[in-house]
């Protein structure tokens, strides 16, 4: 296989205890940016979904080599979709829904639009997006595989770490994620603290109480 269509997956290992992590967590654990804006969301299969990022850049309008990113993908991967700002034309439909499931896919993420709802629906292949359009796309043009896209107004590496649910998508460099792992756990902690204490009617920590009095002084 070319090499420009292999990338550096993580291991299980990193991958089972993102899984187990709230993605708000994980989005509050990062210093800098991780978080797809809030046009990405689940419009097919609302389960979490976290995989390696194979990523493609398209020409506007265009998706042939959406067939191939799906002929290059292995079973777990997250194929993320940069459409070069497209709206109308749809690029994924319930046939590459099927193939994508067919071949143990975990999900796809498109910074753009799909078509063919119901069938994709009825396939239930998690698909992340932005539209919902009835156009097909042209089938003619060259893209870039593998290569840093933009989706959902972040960069996108290929090999980072996707991880979706209801809140949206978040990218997470394999470079940093034990690093964002070990904050996220901590801030897990701190979380499930501040809900032990609402319930026993602290409805206020002692350091938001401190930053509140400071601001009124």
């Amino acid at each position: 296989m070319n090499s420009k269509y292999e990338i550096k997956r993580p291991s299980k290992e990193i991958l089972n205890k993102i899984r187990d992590i709230e993605i708000t967590s994980l989005s509050d654990a990062a210093d800098f940016n991780i978080s797809m804006n809030h046009l990405i969301k689940p419009h097919i299969n609302k389960n979490k979904i976290v995989g390696p990022a194979l990523t493609l850049k398209l020409e506007k309008g265009d998706s042939l080599m959406v067939q191939k990113i799906l002929e290059i993908a292995k079973p777990g991967d997250v194929i993320v979709i940069d459409t070069s700002g497209s709206e109308e034309n749809a690029v994924w439909g319930d046939l590459r829904s099927l193939t994508a499931k067919q071949k143990d896919l975990e999900a796809v993420i498109i910074d753009g639009a799909i078509r063919d709802i119901e069938g994709c629906r009825e396939i239930n292949f998690p698909i992340f997006c932005k539209y919902v359009v009835c156009a097909s796309s042209t089938k003619s043009k060259a893209a870039e595989i593998n290569i840093p896209i933009k989706c959902g107004g972040i960069t996108v590496n290929p090999g980072d770490i996707i991880v979706g649910d209801l809140n949206g998508v978040i990218s997470i460099p394999q470079e940093n994620a034990i690093e964002i792992v070990e904050r996220a756990l901590e801030k897990e902690l701190s979380v499930s603290k501040s809900r032990e204490e609402i319930l026993k009617g602290i409805y206020i920590s002692e350091s938001t109480l401190n930053k509140i009095n400071s601001l009124e002084s």
